[in-house]
C-alpha cells in the first residue's frame, strides 16, 4: 500500500500554523537559563521552581533530511522516546495549559501595570496572547473526545501508549525548536510512514495536534518565565530587607530562611546585582549566596551570564 500523501492540507490549516512562527521567537531567548534549569532538576537539586509542567520540549536540531531518518526509525521500532514527555491526559491538559497561559498572562499584565521591569520573553506573551487563546481554543474544537480517543497509537518506550501522530508532533516540536517548516515536517511524517501509513483521519488530526504540542511547549516555557520573573521580584524584596537591617542575628535568620531560593539562578543573579557595592550587611549576604553558587558548582560570573 503507498504512503498517504500529507500535503495539501486545506489552506486554512495551513495559514492557522503561523502562529508557529511566533512561537520560533521566544524559545531562543530563553536557551541559557532553561538549560541551566534542566542541570538543576537531572542532577537532583531540590528547586524553587514550584508548579511547573516539565522541561521544555527539547532535542538536538535536526534537518528535514535528517527528520527522514528519524520518522524512518520511529515506524520500524516498536517502542520510541518522547524528549520531556510526562505523560497527560487530553483534554483535560489542553484545558489546564490554556487555563495557566492566561494565569501567566494576567500576571505578567499587572506587573507590567507596577512598572516591573519584565524580559522580551514576557512581553511576547502579552503581545500574542488573543493569538495563543485563539489556538487554545481550535485545538479544543478541532479535536473531539472521541474522535481522538479513536486514532491509532504507537508504544512509547516506558510502556504508555499514545496517538502515532501526538507522537510525530511531539518529536517534531523536539527537534525543530517549535520552528515550523512544511518540509521539514512533511519528512518526517514520509519517513514515518514508509513502515507505518497514517490513515485519513490521523492526517487531518495532525495540524491540531502540532498544534497542541506546541502549546504544551508554550506552556512549559511561559512557566519558567514567570517563575523567573517571581524569583527576581523575591530577590528585589530580599535585598531590600537586608539593605536596611543592622542586627546581624536577624540577618543570619532571613538568610536561613533564603537558602532554598539559592537554587534558582533568576534569584542568585538578581541579589547579586541589587547588593553589589552595597552595605557591611549585604557584604555578609553576598558571602553566604556565593558560598551557595560554589556548593552547587556555579559562581557569580557564570550565574549572571546565565540570566544576561
Amino acid at each position: 500500500m503507498s504512503s498517504v500523501n500529507l500535503w495539501p492540507i486545506d489552506g486554512t490549516n495551513i495559514a492557522s500554523m503561523r502562529f508557529i512562527q511566533y512561537v520560533k521567537k521566544i524559545t531562543p531567548m530563553l536557551d541559557r537559563p532553561i538549560s541551566t534549569l534542566e542541570n538543576q532538576l537531572q542532577e537532583g537539586g531540590s528547586s524553587t521552581l514550584g508548579k511547573i509542567a516539565g522541561l521544555p520540549i527539547r532535542d538536538d536540531l535536526l534537518a528535514a533530511q535528517e527528520l527522514f531518518l528519524l520518522g524512518q526509525a520511529m515506524g520500524e521500532n516498536a517502542q520510541i522516546q518522547l524528549s520531556s514527555w510526562d505523560g497527560f491526559n487530553f483534554p483535560a491538559r489542553a484545558h489546564e495549559n490554556a487555563k495557566c497561559l492566561l494565569s501567566n498572562y494576567r500576571s505578567t499584565a499587572k506587573a507590567a501595570e507596577s512598572r516591573e521591569l519584565i524580559t522580551p520573553a514576557a512581553e511576547w506573551l502579552l503581545d500574542n496572547h488573543h493569538m495563543v487563546e485563539g489556538h487554545a481554543r481550535q485545538v479544543v474544537r478541532d479535536l473531539p473526545v472521541k474522535f481522538y480517543n479513536q486514532l491509532p497509537t504507537i508504544f512509547l518506550d516506558d510502556g504508555h501508549k499514545v496517538p502515532r501522530s501526538l507522537a510525530l508532533a511531539w518529536v517534531f516540536v523536539a527537534h525543530t525548536n517549535s520552528n515550523f517548516d512544511v518540509t521539514a515536517f512533511t519528512s518526517l511524517v514520509e519517513g514515518f510512514q514508509k513502515s507505518q501509513v497514517l490513515d485519513i483521519g490521523e492526517i487531518w488530526a495532525l495540524p491540531a495536534i502540532l498544534r497542541m504540542a506546541l502549546l504544551e511547549n508554550l506552556r512549559r516555557i511561559s512557566d519558567r518565565v514567570e517563575n523567573s520573573r517571581k524569583m527576581r521580584a523575591a530577590a528585589n524584596e530580599f535585598a531590600d530587607q537586608i539593605i536596611q537591617q543592622l542586627d546581624e542575628r536577624e540577618i543570619e535568620k532571613r538568610l536561613e530562611n533564603q537558602t532554598a531560593s539559592t537554587l534558582d539562578d533568576g534569584f542568585s543573579a538578581q541579589l547579586l546585582y541589587r547588593l553589589r557595592d552595597s552595605s557591611h550587611s549585604a557584604a555578609r549576604v553576598l558571602s553566604w549566596l556565593e558560598d551557595h553558587l560554589e556548593a552547587r558548582g556555579s559562581d557569580a560570573e557564570e550565574c549572571i551570564i546565565a540570566n544576561a
